[in-house]
């Protein structure tokens, strides 16, 4: 089974590889930026901008510059190892809440096997690399391991600033087993190493001469406009949550009733995705990403929902 879903993850993952136009042609976009940033990292002239917010997501194209592959190739090497890895994190994830191993293997394969992997993983952005560090926040938090959860927050911030995702999670996980304490201590500890590090990052991550690292996320009335005629800002969070939300809200009661604590946390980031998404949709161009985030927390709400049903048959 093991290598049957590492084949479905290989063969979804690959079909755009490299934004490959014979399945969907669309131009680099913001993967150009990123392209620049490998080559800033391997001692080239950059072959575009490196500019605000490509510019804070370093960690991706770090990893990548230090492969032998050609820039937009090494990012997504890079992309497809750190979902692997996320896999991995989340059957280690789903074994530790008691799920079984039939629904482990259903659980990774909806994970693999979806829009956003086939989508979103290796067209050359970030998203794919920042939910590995999602994926070791939501595995640290169940099994209370603390420096691994810090460790994965201040590097997933490195990949992308949208790690923040994590942070609703573990507060309501902790304060409803029972730790109200720790939740509010370590809520505003995250805030403030969440500021804390954009403002680093923001002040000294490496910017193209000319290039400003002004707050430009504002709403735009124009951006708005767009993205409501954009069928891709339309269709792209539907197809995102696909069977994965359909599975998690046909089995989140059963969840709830049986472990709230992982019902209502998995809710927390969940919501915080819609909130990422709507803010995107009124500031720039919105997609899928955001909500493809809640894929981890889904699939194990989803799971354990399943496998508590069946128990009643």
């Amino acid at each position: 089974m093991c290598l049957v879903t590492l084949c479905l993850f290989v063969a979804v993952t690959s079909v755009r590889f490299n934004r490959n136009t014979a399945i969907v042609n669309r131009p680099l976009n913001d993967a150009r930026y990123f392209i620049a940033y490998v080559e800033h990292f391997r001692g080239e002239t950059p072959s575009d901008v490196i500019r605000p917010a490509s510019n804070w997501r370093m960690l991706v194209p770090f990893v990548a510059a230090l492969s032998p592959f050609e820039p937009l190739t090494a990012i997504n090497i890079t992309n497809q190892l750190l979902l692997l890895l996320s896999m991995v994190m989340l059957y280690y994830s789903m074994l530790h809440i008691g799920i079984g191993k039939g629904y482990v293997w259903l659980g990774l394969t909806l994970f693999s096997v979806s829009f956003p992997a086939f989508y979103y993983t290796t067209i050359g952005y970030v998203d794919a690399g920042v939910m590995f560090f999602v994926s070791t926040c939501i595995y640290a938090t169940l099994k209370q391991s603390w420096w691994l959860f810090a460790l994965s927050f201040v590097l997933g911030f490195l990949a992308k600033e949208s790690i923040v995702v994590v942070v609703p999670f573990v507060v309501t996980y902790l304060y409803l087993r029972g730790n109200k304490k720790q939740a509010f201590v370590l809520g505003l500890l995250l805030s403030v190493i969440y500021v804390a590090e954009s403002y680093l990052v923001r002040q000294y991550a490496y910017l193209t001469p000319g290039e400003k690292n002004n707050l430009f996320w504002v709403i735009n009335t124009e951006n708005i406009g767009l993205n409501i005629k954009r069928i891709n800002s339309l269709l792209a969070p539907v197809l995102t949550l696909g069977l994965v939300g359909l599975i998690y809200v046909g089995n989140f009661t059963s969840t709830l009733k049986t472990n709230k604590t992982l019902a209502w946390a998995s809710m927390a980031l969940l919501g915080t995705t819609f909130a990422m998404y709507a803010f995107a949709f009124i500031t720039t161009y919105a997609d899928g990403r955001p909500l493809w985030l809640a894929y981890f927390v889904m699939i194990l709400v989803g799971m354990y929902g399943l496998q508590h049903q069946a128990k009643k048959y």
